[in-house]
């Protein structure tokens, strides 16, 4: 029979997909055989006849692991799917579903890797929170919870209570995304305060900004935009983000100590200055380099001369309906998944977690 364990994030954004790869790789080494499956995912991405979520593409690829898309992610509930739907959904039916599922994944396997969906409460419509399902599952629960939230340590022990009062038991904790300047003050009082509740801390990685860097394509994805140039050069990576609300002179300034960070700036389409002084600059420093791409703002094409200059750059523009400040926003809350054809990330989160995460006491702790 398989042993479980139940892989979770005290809030949405702490890097807990990027930690289950890098888990699942170091276990590989050790068992061999490991099951994945995500039983309730919050987005689809289709793959074939079947809504999936995208987690399970990374997984399987990244991993090399065939348990069937469907039977790794039996729900997937789309954003913005009503919740009087969920309500009315028959919770026995999806409770089975997943154990179904699960009976499936889990055969002939050492391991299984439950992967949850936020935070505790997280399913609590369909009566499938993070904290039921562990308890379905009897799986153990290591908490992912990231460095950049307020209080990373309060967050375990909300989500801790949650748990428990649901018959899961939390037996210890990783830490993502540590600025480099604290790890080690951190983890002292991190020890401490966790050792009190009874919680190992099984883990500090520091903070990666190479990780965190999205690709064109995923911007396009979030904003639901079109493509106006530069399709063939989507996969190009941003490093930072710079909002054109300014005039030129300022803009100029921004892009040319930006050079070598791959700026993507965000602008109203008629904002013809803007769009122009960053094409310029994207061509002093060679085909593209420092600029990674532009996103107008607005819903409205450049006019036919801006269109044509952007025609004659392999930069990527993108065209969305909303407003600067909101595209801005929604950039900001980019959650930054990793690309299944990322080998590069791919292999630099493995030996991340490899290096940071005590993998024999979790093997020791879930009994493997």
């Amino acid at each position: 029979m398989a042993k479980n364990v139940y892989i979770a994030e005290t809030r949405r954004h702490a890097g807990m997909t990027s930690i289950c790869l890098g888990l699942i790789s170091a276990f590989q080494e050790t068992l061999g055989n490991i099951g994945f499956i995500k039983p309730v995912g919050l987005r689809g991405q289709q793959v074939g006849s079947y809504s999936v979520d995208p987690d399970i593409v990374l997984i399987e690829k990244a991993c090399r692991i065939h348990c069937g898309l469907k039977d790794m992610s039996p729900i997937t509930v789309r954003r913005g799917y009503p919740q009087e739907e969920m309500l009315r959904m028959n919770s026995k039916q999806l409770e089975e579903q997943v154990r179904a599922a699960y009976d499936r994944v889990a055969m002939g396997k050492d391991l299984v890797v439950i992967e949850g969906s936020g935070h505790a409460a997280i399913g609590s419509l369909l009566k499938l929170s993070n904290a039921r399902v562990a308890a379905l599952f009897d799986a153990p629960v290591i908490l992912v919870s990231g460095a950049s939230s307020t209080n990373p340590l309060a967050d375990v022990f909300l989500n801790k209570a949650f748990y428990e009062k649901h018959g899961a038991k939390v037996i210890g904790v990783i830490l993502n995304r540590v600025p480099s300047d604290t790890p080690q003050l951190l983890r002292l009082y991190a020890i401490d305060a966790l050792a009190r509740e009874g919680i190992p801390l099984l883990g500090i990685l520091p903070y990666q900004k190479d990780l965190e860097r999205p690709e064109m394509t995923q911007v396009l994805e979030a904003l639901e935009g079109r493509v106006l140039n530069g399709a063939a050069n989507l996969a190009t990576k941003v490093g930072r983000v710079v909002v054109g609300a300014m005039s030129p002179q300022k803009a100029l300034r921004h892009l040319l100590e930006g050079v070598g960070e791959d700026l993507m700036m965000i602008t109203a389409s008629d904002r013809t200055d803007l769009i122009t002084t960053a094409v310029s600059v994207g061509a002093v420093n060679g085909e593209g380099r420092g600029l990674a791409g532009l996103v107008l703002t607005g819903g409205e094409e450049p006019d036919s001369n801006v269109m044509e200059l952007l025609s004659r750059t392999r930069v990527p523009v993108i065209l969305v309906t909303e407003d600067t400040y909101t595209t801005a926003s929604r950039v900001n809350q980019m959650d930054v998944k990793i690309n299944p054809a990322d080998t590069t990330k791919i292999e630099s989160v493995k030996s991340l977690v490899k290096k940071n995460v005590d993998v024999g006491a979790i093997l020791e702790l879930i009994g493997s």
